[in-house]
């Protein structure tokens, strides 16, 4: 692992699993007016890792860990209510 690893920013996530793997697509949406003035959204893919259930388990395990010690430090996280994108 010798290679320098790419730094990416997300503010969009997909997530679909089979019986072997999980696959978490991560993007970017940006929302703009265009010339005739109405309001346009653009979704570019930035990433898409795939794991096994196992690892996906591991990862929500320490991601959970993680934001509670967050909160525990600053305050709890406000969510977001936005779309659900079910794929």
């Amino acid at each position: 692992m010798g290679k320098k690893s790419k730094d990416f920013y997300t503010n969009s996530i997909g997530i679909n699993s089979t019986l072997f793997e999980f696959s978490i697509d991560f993007g970017k949406e940006t929302v703009f007016q265009s010339e005739n003035g109405a309001i346009e959204k653009t979704l570019d893919k930035v990433a898409r890792i795939r794991m096994s259930p196992q690892l996906a388990k591991v990862l929500s395990e320490i991601l959970t860990e993680h934001i509670n010690n967050f909160e525990n430090e600053l305050g709890p996280i406000s969510q977001i209510r936005g779309e659900k994108n079910e794929n």
